[in-house]
Parts: structure tokens; sequence; C-alpha cells
């Protein structure tokens, strides 16, 4: 069976920073990868375009948003739900048949991850990898991009979270803070290829892309633990 990468994370965590590294180190995204560079994420967002309609159509049907801190038991059950199931089976083969191994990265699997272990499991060796930041910057992130009040991003941040570390628990799992891939990046992706028995070169084969790829302006809000808690006080 092939291996399935899941990179995981709440918007703004840094699932964008992690996935580009590992698609420099050889990682597989698809044919259809959104390498799109704006403002608020100028290295490209590396998510596969097709995956990424599937979810949005299970927000749909379920009349919910990717902001809705609304999460129902069993939703992945709802009829108009499976019957996305046929046609996200056929962008899969599209877009991983000829390769060994592969990674799917989008915020939204934080929460649509149920149905995606249900296609999956089948056929592909699920490993996950969830990124997490600073919950405060992720609110302030989104304040800023979203105009989110920043008790709905803390909400958000939480919901997302524990969606995530529920449903990885059935898989080979890598929790990394974005903090630590940013200052110790050899370590980390030591970490995750080791953990999870990644087919990826090393960070010393591709030492100067990635730090070429890793700057510090990959971070729109760097709170220390002192600035965070004064925010977190004036916020409570």
């Amino acid at each position: 069976m092939k291996d399935c990468l899941l990179i995981l994370g709440m918007h703004r965590s840094g699932t964008s920073a992690v996935t580009g590294v590992l698609n420099i180190l050889g990682l597989n995204l698809g044919k259809h990868v959104n390498l799109d560079k704006m403002e608020e994420n100028e290295k490209g967002f590396f998510e596969n375009k097709r995956v990424k309609e599937i979810n949005d159509a299970i927000f749909i049907r379920l009349n919910m948003r990717w902001d809705d801190v609304r999460i129902w038991d069993f939703w992945w059950e709802n009829p108009e739900v499976v019957e996305l199931k046929e046609n996200a089976i056929k962008i899969l083969e599209y877009e991983f048949d000829d390769v060994e191994s592969f990674g799917i990265k989008d915020p939204r699997m934080c929460v649509t991850l149920p149905f995606w272990q249900n296609i999956l499991s089948d056929k592909y060796n699920i490993k996950t990898i969830l990124i997490m930041r600073n919950p405060l910057e992720v609110a302030f992130s989104l304040q800023k991009r979203n105009e989110f009040k920043i008790e709905k991003g803390l909400e958000l941040w939480y919901q997302y979270n524990a969606s995530a570390i529920t449903h990885i628990q059935k898989h080979p799992n890598c929790i990394v803070k974005f903090d630590d891939l940013m200052n110790g990046t050899k370590e980390i992706l030591s970490k995750m290829k080791k953990a999870l028995k990644l087919n990826i070169l090393d960070y010393e084969d591709k030492k100067k892309e990635v730090d070429e790829f890793l700057t510090p302006s990959l971070r729109h809000f760097n709170l220390s633990e002192n600035k965070a808690f004064q925010l977190w006080s004036q916020i409570k």
C-alpha cells in the first residue's frame, strides 16, 4: 500500500511552511497544487486544489463554513456528504496513482478528516503531521486577514486542533510546533522523517533551498511568552 501523508493544522499555523519544505525534500503533492503567492501566504499554499474542492463541498452540504465552530457527531454519515465519496476517490486516483507516496495539505482537513479516513484507509497507509502554533498568534493573524474577533480565532484554534487530535490517533502521527520548525529546522525534519518513516530527502541534501524557503517573513506574528500573557490578560 502507498503512504499518504496528511499535513494538518489550524489556518495560519504554518501548514504551508511545513508542506513547502516537505515538497522541497521530495514529497509529491499531486497534479493540481496551489502555488499561487499572495500577501497572506507569500510562498504559496501547497494545497491540492481538487482535494480542497471536496472539503469546500462538504462544508456547503452541511450548511457550514470553514470558520464555523459547529461540529456535529457522525456528520460524515450524512447522505449528502456520502455522495461526495465517489468523486473524492476518482480525484485521489487521478492525482496520485502514478507515485509511490504522496502528501495532502489542507487546514480544513482537521475537521473533514473522518470523511477522508473512510476513503483512504482501504488503499493507503495514512500518516499524519499536526502543526501547532501559539493560539494567540493564530488569532491575531486571523484578525488581520479575516477581521475576526480574537475570541473567535481562539475558539477556531481549539476546535480545529481538538478535532484533529481526536482523529489522528488511528494512524502513525507526529505533532510539531511551528516555533520548533523555524528555530530548529534540521532537528524537526529529522524527527518527522524518523517517526513516520517518510520517503524524503534529508535536510542536509537540500539545506540551501530549505533555508531560503523558511524566511522569517513567514511569521506574521511572533509573540514572546510574556507578550502573549499580557495580550491574553487584556482580552480576558
